[in-house]
């Protein structure tokens, strides 16, 4: 058998076949790639000058993302990461970090130093449970630098820092370079999630941190300016724009504990200015622990119809505009806020302080000698010494750090120099601060602000008020909404009245058994604030000056008030008719006792006489509200009893 024989199935091919295989398979491939191609290329566009930009930034800068690290001092629980990615064709560039726990790492500054002192019962308050209800902050910037909005590791690095200052804990991040322009990034913390999205075309970038727990974020307003607020055209260019809201989150049961909280109040910081998101102007101006327990608050804000951000910002250059040369007349509203509720409006300011202090002032026929509790951020203060008849005012348990507090940020209401005085009310040379008064000082005048005085309103309180005060010394009670006195009284008719008309009432009675012989209520409703003030004035002699015309009243402001140092009154809102419309109109007059058939009790004295206005219609009517029943001291508790059909009301 032949070789051949023994390998039937063994085929040999020359070399030339074998190139001319590869030669067409070749061409073939060639040929179906390029018909394939020309018909899917419209549908599968190549990356553009700019995205190929974008993909060649990402690869340079990847490694240089900042990386979120523990803060020294703060522990972090474990915790578990879960992703899942989704088609990310679109996005320009992908980055993502994770914290690293370095325990060698030092404390960021400014405002994380506080972790470094710590005490083992402080550190169990840091890490407090956290409830389902927290604070949201809203931000919106205008005019930034376009190539900041569009650096993911520019705005990643300010993202971590404005957590590390805050006091936060960053847990991870994760960002998206956007086509053909922005940045979106999202941070998880252990506290909530921080997030922001960027327009660099439009200069625009849109930022939220929602946090749990009671750690306020208002310090992280101005980290945000600083960090994220850069101009676009430089330093000297126009400014950014700003909008910001600052929310409370969660449910009423659980909202009671987050700071600057005063729930259902018309005044709660987070209801205005914090929580409205459109306002013009909307600046925090500053913020303080004024005493332990005691937190301060300025804004500025600017809102339409009669404001203009416009107007504010020409005022303060110097183009010889109308802006310009009454910048006095286009400032922004100052608000401040005492614990988180609004107690004062440089809108209002004026009719707020007059309306306190110079009804009682003008009722005093001479006063010398005046007393202040609560001297506050120095309104009362200021008005009482315009009147040229005060030889001395002792303020009563000032809070050294609201005064403070008040010189720095709250001149408005205690500068005196537009009426030829001390620069600043707290510095004339009348004014002393004492920790307390006693009976030695016959004063003729008592001014108590219920609302920042630190006085325990107190029977005790009452006493001494009335021992320290002349026979017709008067006292003024700006009665607070959040401090009324609270001395209980039952009706004995079974009546209930709501609890602001019954403390009132309750109020007054108390100021009468301590000799006070007759009291007047009356309110200002334009004071700068969503809620009317009340005062009640008590008088422990006649109160016969309350009641005079407004020609008189004209005359005595005219004379005992200092003028400015231009020659103008000293006055802008309070003036005789002003002090008419107080003590004229029942709607605001005051407590009055009434019977059923409608005739008041007055006090005389020491005594309280029940006078009939009309004839009585019968025996019972006459026993109760006819003739002249004298109840000692004018106390109004004992005469309810004495006559169950007696009725007290506010007539407000």
């Amino acid at each position: 058998m032949t070789a051949d024989q023994a390998q039937p199935y063994k085929a040999t091919l020359s070399a030339r076949f074998v190139v001319s295989s590869v030669i067409a398979c070749s061409a073939l491939a060639f040929g179906m790639g390029r018909v394939a191609r020309a018909h899917l290329d419209p549908l599968i566009p190549l990356p553009s000058h700019h995205e190929q930009q974008q993909q060649a930034k990402v690869r340079n800068s990847q490694s240089e993302m900042p990386t979120p690290m523990a803060v020294a001092g703060k522990e972090v629980p474990e915790t578990i990461y879960t992703s899942k990615n989704f088609d990310t064709r679109k996005s320009a560039t992908i980055s993502s970090q994770w914290l690293q726990k370095d325990r060698s790492s030092s404390i960021p500054e400014p405002l994380n130093d506080r972790l470094a002192n710590l005490n083992d019962t402080q550190k169990e308050q840091e890490y407090e449970e956290h409830l389902p209800a927290g604070q949201h902050l809203l931000v919106d910037i205008d005019n930034i630098e376009a190539d900041f909005l569009d650096s993911e590791e520019r705005l990643a690095t300010a993202m971590v820092d404005l957590v590390n200052d805050s006091g936060l804990t960053l847990l991870s991040y994760h960002c998206h370079g956007l086509a053909p322009a922005g940045v979106s990034c999202a941070g998880v913390l252990l506290e909530s999630h921080v997030s922001f999205h960027t327009w660099p075309a439009e200069g625009v970038i849109t930022l939220d941190l929602f946090t749990c727990g009671s750690t306020s974020l208002l310090n992280s307003m101005k980290l945000i300016e600083d960090m994220f607020a850069i101009p676009r055209n430089g330093p000297d260019g126009e400014q950014p724009t700003i909008l910001w809201a600052y929310k409370r989150r969660g449910f009423k049961d659980q909202i009671s504990d987050l700071p600057h909280n005063q729930p259902g109040s018309p005044r709660d910081t987070f209801a205005y200015p914090l929580g409205i998101h459109g306002l013009d102007f909307k600046k925090d101006i500053a913020s303080a622990e004024i005493a332990p327990g005691k937190n301060g608050h300025v804004y500025d804000l600017i809102q339409g119809p009669h404001q203009s951000t416009a107007s504010y910002f020409k005022s303060l250059s110097k183009d010889g505009s109308y802006e310009a040369q009454f910048p006095e007349l286009f400032r922004p509203n100052r608000l401040f806020y005492y614990n988180g509720v609004l107690k004062a409006s440089r809108l209002g300011e004026a009719a707020a302080f007059e309306s306190f202090v110079h009804p009682a002032m003008i009722a005093h026929s001479n006063p010398k000698r005046v007393v202040i509790f609560g001297a506050g951020i120095g309104g009362a203060l200021r008005e009482v010494l315009k009147h040229t008849t005060v030889e001395q005012v002792v303020i009563v348990g000032a809070d050294p750090g609201l005064v403070a507090f008040a010189r720095e940020h709250l001149q408005d209401w205690n500068d005196c120099s537009n009426i030829g005085r001390a620069k600043n009310c707290f510095d004339d040379t009348r004014v002393r601060l004492v920790d307390s008064v006693d009976a030695a000082h016959d004063f003729d005048v008592a001014v108590v602000d219920l609302e920042f005085t630190s006085e325990n309103m107190d029977h005790q309180f009452f006493e001494g008020l009335t021992n320290s005060l002349a026979e017709d010394g008067v006292t003024v009670f700006h009665m607070s909404e959040e401090r009324p006195a609270d001395i209980p009284m039952i009706l004995p008719n079974g009546s209930r009245h709501t609890e602001r008309h019954m403390k009132r009432s309750d109020f007054v009675a108390e100021l009468a058994s301590v000799g006070f012989v007759e009291t007047r209520e009356y309110r200002e409703k334009q004071v700068g604030i969503l809620e009317p003030r009340s005062y009640v004035v008590a008088f422990m002699g006649s109160a016969a000056n309350w009641g005079r015309n407004e020609a008189q009243i004209s005359v005595e402001i005219l004379q005992r008030t200092s003028a400015t140092t231009t020659g103008a009154s000293s006055l802008n809102f309070f003036d005789g008719a002003k002090m008419v419309s107080y003590s004229m109109s029942l709607g605001q007059q005051g407590l009055r006792t009434r019977c059923t058939s409608s005739t008041p009790l007055v006090c005389t004295g020491n005594t309280a006489v029940y006078q009939s206005q009309h004839q009585p219609n019968n025996t019972d009517e006459k026993s109760q509200c006819g003739g002249s029943t004298e109840v000692p001291a004018c106390n109004f508790s004992a005469f309810l009893q004495t006559y169950p059909g007696v009725y007290t009301r506010m007539l407000s």
